[in-house]
C-alpha cells in the first residue's frame, strides 16, 4: 500500500506547475496602467509576456508620481494576489523588493488559475490601487 502512495504522489509531481525562472523567460512588458485611489499615484504593471500562464511569477511594478512624473521611492508595499471571478487569493505570500527609480520586483506571485488576477497594493498610509492580468 505504502508503494502505490509514493507512486501516486511520484505521478502528481509530473503535473506540478514549473519554477518561475522557467516560465518568467520572456522579455518585460506592460501588461496593465492604473492610477492609484487618489489619483497621486501611476502604477504600470510588467510581466514576461503579454499573456503569462499559471504558475509560479517575478513581474515588477513602477510607481509614478502623477503630477511630475518622478518616480516613487521607498514604499511599503502590501500586495494581496486576488482573482475577482472566484472571490479568493492565494496562500503564498509575494515577495517585494525595491529596485530604485520606482521599480518594485515582485516574486512568488503564485497565479495559479487562469483568468483575471489582481494585485491588491496598498501603499503609504492610505493609497491603494489594483493592476490586473489575464493569465491563460
Amino acid at each position: 500500500m505504502a508503494r502505490l502512495g509514493a507512486l501516486a504522489l511520484a505521478t502528481l509531481g509530473l503535473g506540478c506547475s514549473s519554477p518561475a525562472a522557467d516560465l518568467d523567460t520572456a522579455p518585460l512588458v506592460e501588461v496593465d496602467s492604473v492610477t492609484s485611489q487618489s489619483g497621486a499615484v501611476q502604477i504600470d504593471m510588467l510581466a514576461h509576456g503579454a499573456t503569462p500562464v499559471r504558475g509560479l511569477h517575478t513581474m515588477q511594478l513602477i510607481f509614478t508620481n502623477v503630477s511630475d512624473g518622478a518616480p516613487v521611492e521607498a514604499l511599503e508595499l502590501e500586495i494581496v494576489p486576488w482573482m475577482p471571478a472566484m472571490g479568493h487569493g492565494t496562500s503564498l505570500l509575494p515577495q517585494v523588493e525595491e529596485l530604485g527609480s520606482g521599480v518594485y520586483e515582485i516574486d512568488d506571485l503564485d497565479l495559479y488559475m487562469a483568468g483575471q488576477w489582481q494585485l491588491r497594493t496598498g501603499f503609504g498610509s492610505s493609497d491603494n490601487a489594483e493592476p490586473a492580468l489575464q493569465i491563460e
